[in-house]
């Protein structure tokens, strides 16, 4: 479960920063386009991953006097996860619920975090090379 949530935190950090990797490098467009075509369901899937590890790390919150770190860790991941999947699933969330309150009330949320998408993909990125040093039993 570990190698999923990494390798979902690197995919959609790699979909976060997409536009910021474009404009360093012309050359990066070719090679994230077939990322960038199924970012609406990696968003989807990290929706429902997110979700699944917020519940999850609810129980670790009782931990968190005797490993603060780990626990905020844990909760800026999935935080994090939530957040830019949420961007980048919301097209396919917005033509799943339709024309109802809970899709504006999501959409208003993506536009309040579309300035952040691509700090939350780099904060992906870092929390996933947090992870990977976890899952070698390097501790940072």
């Amino acid at each position: 479960m570990a190698l999923i949530s990494l390798l979902l935190l690197v995919a959609l950090g790699v979909l976060g920063i997409a536009s910021w990797l474009k404009a360093k490098r012309r050359a990066a467009t070719g090679n994230l386009g077939a990322l960038e075509s199924a970012e609406s369901l990696v968003g989807a899937f990290g929706l429902v991953w997110g979700i699944v590890s917020l519940l999850q790390v609810l129980p670790m919150l009782s931990a968190f006097s005797s490993a603060p770190l780990l626990v905020l860790i844990a909760i800026a991941s999935v935080a994090v996860e939530l957040a830019i999947s949420l961007l980048l699933a919301l097209p396919l969330v917005q033509k799943g619920l339709g024309a109802s309150a809970a899709a504006d009330t999501l959409a208003n949320l993506a536009n309040k975090l579309t300035p952040f998408k691509v700090a939350l993909g780099f904060a992906c990125l870092a929390l996933a090379a947090i992870s990977l040093l976890g899952m070698l039993g390097i501790h940072v």
